[in-house]
Parts: structure tokens; sequence; C-alpha cells
């Protein structure tokens, strides 16, 4: 999403770091569902409710969503940086 609001806006640089940092976090995701039993299915149905809820926040509060962007940047600024992420997905899983 954040990726796609970059490339519209013409900075195809951010939005190819965007992009990898989802398909890194999405690859993540897989392999723990996958070492949880679960499906890649799973995986990818989680990483939609995900992206649904941010769409929402982004579309209710929109200053909300940037501060949320940066803090992400912030905790997360290079692509390969985004481990931490995972430990929040173990918690987080049914």
């Amino acid at each position: 999403m954040i990726a796609k609001v970059y490339e519209e806006a013409g900075d195809a640089k951010k939005s190819a770091v965007y992009e990898t940092k989802f398909d890194m976090l999405a690859g993540r995701a897989e392999g723990f569902f996958e070492q949880s039993q679960r499906s890649k299915s799973d995986a990818g149905a989680y990483m939609q409710q995900h992206i649904n809820s941010l769409a929402g926040v982004a579309e209710k509060d929109g200053v909300l969503f940037v501060k949320w962007v940066r803090t992400c940047d912030l905790r997360f600024p290079d692509p390969k940086s985004i481990g931490p992420i995972i430990g929040i997905l173990r918690k987080e899983v049914p």
C-alpha cells in the first residue's frame, strides 16, 4: 500500500524499498506459518487482514497513518531490519 503511494507520487526508489520490505515480511510470515503447521494461504489471509486494517486507518485518519509510516521507517529503516516484526507475528497468530 505504501509502495503504491510512493509509486504514484513518482518516487520509484522509496516505492521499491517498501515493496522489498513487504515482500520480505510476507515471506517470513509464510515461513513462520509453515513452521506452525499452517498454510501459506493462512499467512496471506493474515497479511491481508493487516493491509485492510491499515487501509482503514489511512482512510479515517491520514495524519495517524503518516505517523505510523514514519515510526516504522525509524524502527526499520532497512528492509533487512524487519526481523523483530516476526516476534510480533508470533504473539498475534492464534
